[in-house]
């Protein structure tokens, strides 16, 4: 026997005597040794590049030796990428038979991460608001990554439309990993503006006594009307000729409109007429008190029911009722001044009132 199963040494001898007992002795010599190395079965793994989470199990290997039995060993070492989800697996077998002959059989597995994090929550979607309406806060998203972790950024743009209550609002939520594999998701919310502006100042009808005033009374009414809108200026505009003539009746278009083309149109009519302009009675009979005043009046020397109107200084009606003598009225006017027209039957008066 030598030092392992595939070793030793045959000794052949091979003695030649004749009758007289001479002898002539031949010796051989076979030195046996095991220098081959094992070989192992089936196919060997090869070299691959993979996923992070597509890793090849470690497969189980078997050799055979010529002259004996041979044994596998398996080790395996790691080396860092440039990142977490990027690294180099070294798979090595090792054969060794009885003499201590060797195969070894090496795999290297190239591990990358090219696959983009993926959120966690369900994402917003895009939406559209009325530019009053109140705009949703950016919800917080998360995000996971198969080969590590993802850090979550989010940035916010407004972009304008076509007028103030019309713009884009876009949310971008960037999801990266640590190998800077990148997911994005954007939301864009648009903002409308559908809705028509409301008027403050309503256009009403307006009559007018002829007078030198009449240009001006007719300009200060044009301009006496206005409103608001809920996303931004609200502008009113008319088609009023230049002038207006005594007498005569003007009918005006007012077209109250938004920065958005949203708009409302009211027509109103301007008269200009004789009634007004009836001196005030020198009849000293009908007396309305106390005058200046605040919230009331009487009227005396009433001889029949009448019908009161009160105008402002601008023409327009702001109070009327059925009145008769002695008989308290009450209202709620502004500070100012005020003509009040009387009509009866017989008589038309105009009275000058003043709201302390």
């Amino acid at each position: 026997s030598g030092l392992c199963s595939g070793e030793y040494v045959i000794t052949r001898t091979w003695t030649a005597t004749d009758e007289c007992s001479n002898q002539t002795v031949h010796v051989q010599t076979i030195t046996v040794e095991d220098n081959g190395n094992p070989i192992f079965n089936g196919t060997l793994p090869s070299d691959v590049t993979v996923e992070c989470d597509t890793i090849p199990t470690v497969e189980t290997l078997t050799a055979n030796d010529t002259c004996g039995v041979a044994i596998v060993s398996y080790a395996e070492s790691t080396a860092s990428g440039l990142c977490a989800g990027e690294y180099v697996i070294t798979r090595t077998w090792t054969a060794t038979d009885e003499c201590n002959n060797q195969a070894i059989h090496e795999q290297t597995i190239t591990v990358e991460d090219n696959t983009d994090p993926a959120f966690t929550e369900t994402l917003p979607l895009n939406a559209i608001y009325e530019c009053d309406e109140t705009i949703p806060s950016a919800i917080m998203l998360t995000a996971f990554d198969t080969c590590g972790t993802a850090i979550v950024t989010f940035n916010e743009s407004t972009t304008n439309g076509s007028c103030s209550g019309d713009y884009f609002i876009i949310r971008t939520w960037t999801a990266t990993d640590e190998c800077n594999n990148v997911s994005t998701h954007i939301q864009t919310l648009t903002v409308v503006d559908p809705t028509n502006s409301t008027w403050d100042v309503l256009p009403t009808d307006m009559t007018v006594g002829c007078s030198a005033n009449n240009q001006t009374e007719f300009e200060t009414w044009l301009n006496s009307f206005s409103g608001t809108d809920n996303c931004g200026t609200a502008t009113v505009s008319h088609d009023a000729p230049a002038t207006v003539s005594c007498p005569g009746t003007v009918s005006v278009a007012f077209e109250l409109a938004d920065e958005c083309g949203n708009s409302t149109i009211i027509t109103a009519t301007f008269t200009v007429e004789d009634t007004l302009d009836i001196p005030e009675s020198e009849e000293t009979g009908i007396i309305m008190f106390p005058n200046p005043t605040d919230k009331h009046i009487y009227f005396k020397g009433l001889r029949e029911e009448s019908f009161m109107e009160v105008f402002n200084i601008v023409g327009q009606k702001v109070f009327e009722r059925s009145i008769t003598n002695g008989k308290q009225i009450e209202f709620e006017l502004k500070s100012g001044l005020y003509m009040v027209k009387l009509t009866s039957e017989s008589k038309t008066v105009i009275k000058k009132l003043v709201i302390k």
